[in-house]
């Protein structure tokens, strides 16, 4: 019996499926260490945030498969591809975002938890929820989402570069607001290390200067998340 052949989705849509489906993986991740990390706290809505993690990780390696190296390399050479990418690549993380608001009763309106997804991810800051009195998972993920969507080009780098070819180039610039012709090295996966490291050292400046005050763990570690992010939830 013969292969059944892969889904052809054209140069546009191999690009636009690569770069939406590595940032999903990055948020589906997000959400698995969310779970993880609330067994050490509280342990409640560890399930929750666990399957959902495991769903959106699943449909972003999905995405991810579904292009052809040929179809990405065809796209590499359309810049307005880029743009196109990374939006629907930002909206799609905040619908996923707004799953476990919705699962857990943090948000009954799924309008409220796309806001509040959205607000998170590009780090704006803005809120609608009134009670705090909410499970350590929620007050992670709510870091969590702006602390990604603050180093959003390295999370998009590190998804997508092994197998992107050079249309990894189109969303970095889509994503790198003042970035044009000049590039701060001569590639991009460098200088998404560069980023990185520095946000690195931020984090570790912020998170030890917070527990030396007198802030515990679970406070100093949220906080850090978006002090370094410039998000302003908290």
């Amino acid at each position: 019996m013969s292969a059944v052949p892969a889904p052809k989705i054209g140069a546009g849509g191999a690009l636009i499926a690569l770069v939406v489906g590595g940032t999903l993986a990055a948020a589906g991740l997000g959400m698995i260490l969310v779970a993880l990390l609330a067994i050490a706290g509280d342990g409640e809505d560890v399930a929750i945030f666990a399957l959902t993690g495991l769903v959106v990780l699943a449909l972003g390696i999905g995405l991810v498969c579904l292009s052809s190296g040929r179809e990405r390399r065809a796209a590499a050479l359309r810049p307005y591809l880029g743009f196109t990418a990374v939006t629907l690549a930002w909206l799609s993380a905040a619908v996923a975002g707004a799953i476990p608001f919705l699962l857990t009763g943090t948000f009954s309106n799924p309008i409220d938890a796309f806001f509040e997804a959205m607000s998170g991810f590009t780090t704006t800051g803005a809120t609608l929820l009134e009670d705090f009195n909410q499970p350590d998972a929620v007050f992670w993920w709510r870091s969590l989402m702006q602390y990604l969507g603050g180093i959003g080009i390295v999370v998009l780098v590190v998804a997508i570069a092994p197998v992107s070819g050079t249309g990894i180039q189109r969303a970095f610039y889509a994503e790198v607001s003042g970035v044009t012709a000049d590039r701060l090295t001569p590639r991009i996966i460098d200088t998404a290390k560069i980023l990185a490291g520095i946000y690195g050292v931020l984090t570790a400046i912020a998170f030890t200067a917070y527990v030396a005050t007198g802030m515990n763990a679970f406070d100093g570690l949220n906080h850090t998340m978006t002090t370094v992010a410039t998000g302003g939830f908290s």
